[in-house]
């Protein structure tokens, strides 16, 4: 693993660090393509490009997508003032006029979900380019299926030169009980009938991650990829099936050892010592707690720490502001200023991460804290993908 000359991190400085990999981000959008080289892809870069860095991740598919996508202005803004000139779209959509006037100045494409932005939108003399969203079982943003009729007849010539196609959002796609796959497939229907009836022409926007991976019938038009172009599945794969699709991990999270030590039998580790040592037990604290971004509801679950050499180390006690408690096997060599993976490329998925405390992998990649220092480094090869229709 090798650290960009200049990067913040690239020294041994710092408690938390984040290597981030270009080139695993190119090869998971490769791995998009493979399984829809006819659909244009719209790289979901919002949170901060999920926690890797906005910037870094659009540096990194510039000229290799149509577009890219935020969740807010604000964060079209920061891309723009990054230097970014692609076509950023707002998938949040605008509430005031001062946002459509920025939006605009930018040169910004944005999402119309409600009757209040089409009438904004029809009052402006210059509109943005914009998709309409229509909801087909999310239950979030969007014009209600049935109303795709009346929603076209509000374009005009000119509102129509301007919009760029029709938006949905796929609500289970990573989801495989019975009812699930029932709601999906009412989904697709409300599609079929409703949007396709009523925008036949239109472009199509309709798979996240999920049903990238999961349901062909959504590849088409444009895709919205977003967890996966990092590596990362919204939903559990065995490892055979994990390796066929080819994605790999984007990001390691590391955190530096202050001290370790050996608590004897019955010695408490951490607030409310909800942990005890069985027998004299090796104990590593380590340099990274919720302010950090890690959760504390994986207290107790036994989440294993990994180290350079492979070891793995249990976490116990409870996670605190900034410090967390591991076990140390006996024969793992481990010394204050040694850095462990917490999860990512070289250590634990970030999906098991995830488990472990309960929550999805989306928020443990959004939730690194300010203090984490990003910096850019090779993670190693890319699993090389098998086909898969």
């Amino acid at each position: 693993m090798v650290g960009v000359a200049g990067d913040p991190v690239a020294s041994t400085a710092g408690r938390v660090r984040a290597w981030v990999d270009p080139q695993a981000l190119r090869d998971n959008l490769a791995v998009v393509r493979r399984l829809a080289p006819q659909a244009a892809v719209m790289a979901v870069i919002k949170a901060d490009g999920y926690g890797h860095g906005a910037l870094r991740v659009a540096a990194a598919l510039a000229g290799r997508v149509e577009s890219f996508a935020v969740a807010a202005l604000s964060e079209a803004v920061a891309l723009r003032e990054g230097g970014r000139r692609e076509t950023i779209c707002v998938l949040g959509g605008l509430t005031e006029a001062e946002q459509w006037d920025r939006a605009e100045a930018l040169g910004l494409t944005v999402v119309v979900h409600a009757q209040y932005q089409l009438d904004e939108l029809r009052r402006r003399p210059a509109p943005p380019r914009f998709w309409l969203k229509f909801d087909t079982g999310m239950g979030r943003l969007g014009f209600a299926a049935a109303e795709a009729g009346a929603v076209a007849a509000q374009l005009d010539a000119r509102l129509q030169a301007c919009c760029a196609g029709v938006m949905t959002h796929m609500a289970c796609a990573d989801e495989e009980d019975a009812a699930a796959l029932a709601h999906m497939r009412g989904q697709l229907q409300a599609l079929e009938t409703h949007l396709r009836g009523a925008f036949p022409e239109a472009r199509l926007s309709v798979a996240n991650s999920a049903s990238v991976v999961a349901w062909p019938q959504t590849r088409v038009g444009l895709m919205r990829p977003g967890l996966m172009l990092y590596g990362v599945l919204p939903f559990a794969l065995d490892s055979a099936a994990r390796a066929g699709l080819g994605l790999r991990p984007a990001m390691r999270l590391e955190a530096r050892v202050l001290d370790v030590k050996t608590l004897p039998a019955g010695h408490g580790v951490g607030y409310g010592a909800t942990w005890t040592a069985p027998t004299a037990t090796r104990i590593a604290i380590v340099a990274a707690g919720y302010a950090d971004g890690i959760l504390r509801s994986l207290a107790g679950s036994d989440y294993p720490l990994q180290t350079v050499t492979g070891h793995a180390l249990p976490l116990r006690g409870r996670v605190s502001m900034d410090m967390i408690a591991a076990e140390v096997p006996a024969d793992a060599t481990l010394a204050p200023g040694d850095w462990v993976g917490l999860w990512g490329a070289g250590a634990q998925a970030v999906e098991v991460a995830a488990a472990a405390a309960g929550t999805a992998p989306y928020e443990l990649l959004t939730a690194l804290g300010g203090r984490v220092a990003h910096g850019e480094a090779s993670l190693g090869a890319a699993i090389t993908p098998q086909a898969q229709d």
